[in-house]
């Protein structure tokens, strides 16, 4: 029987033959916090997984069941919809079996190995592209959201506080104004990565993404 690394090997040299370009082909997939998965098919533009492929040593149940709880906990750290497969080594030629299942319930859905060309695996990437650009415009209009909220809020509190100086309830020196004007900078800094209140420049600190 041959053993995980050679499947892999076996695995590989089928998806290159069937049109997958090698640069899309991340071995040692790294996602978070989890285990390394052992190979995943990658959109080289964005550097999401559109197919992940886990090793196990056989057709037992055992193995069956922990690949595909290993599986739906990948996907469940996930904002997208992935095609999962667990692949295990065969006698025969290709020397690999595939088992794709459903993310969700866990089942098998298919032995079919994906192809580079075909519709299910073209329709599967677009939507996790799709799936992908939606969340991301989402997640930018709830900042302008928050952003408008912030900066109404602010614009009220100066208003609030000019009315009260008209009537000679508070009394402003520079000092005061100057410190207003940081706590609003405070405020609204979350939304920028630079800005600037009375000469005094604020700069958001952004954590280089690791690849």
């Amino acid at each position: 029987m041959l053993s995980q690394n050679q499947t892999l090997d076996f695995l590989i040299n089928r998806l290159i033959s069937e049109g997958f370009p090698s640069e899309t082909l991340a071995i040692g997939y790294k996602l978070g916090g989890l285990k390394e998965i052992e190979l995943a098919v990658i959109d080289i533009n964005t550097n999401l997984p559109i197919v992940l492929f886990v090793t196990i040593e056989n057709q037992g149940k055992i193995e069956v069941n922990g690949g595909r709880a290993r599986l739906q906990t990948i996907a469940k750290s996930l904002d997208q919809s992935v095609i999962s497969c667990m692949v295990y080594p065969i006698d025969d030629e290709p020397y690999f079996g595939v088992y794709e299942i459903n993310n969700y319930a866990g089942v098998i859905i298919s032995t079919n190995l994906p192809k580079f060309n075909d519709k299910y695996y073209k329709g599967k990437r677009n939507a996790i592209l799709s799936g992908k650009a939606r969340n991301a415009e989402k997640k930018k209009k709830s900042e302008v959201n928050r952003l408008s909220f912030a900066s109404w809020l602010s614009a009220l509190i100066i208003f609030n506080i000019f009315i009260l100086q008209i009537i000679k309830i508070i009394e402003l020196d520079a000092i005061s104004i100057t410190l207003i004007g940081v706590i609003i900078g405070l405020v609204i800094i979350p939304f920028a990565s630079k800005i600037k209140f009375f000469g005094i420049e604020f700069e958001r600190y952004t954590r280089e993404k690791k690849e």
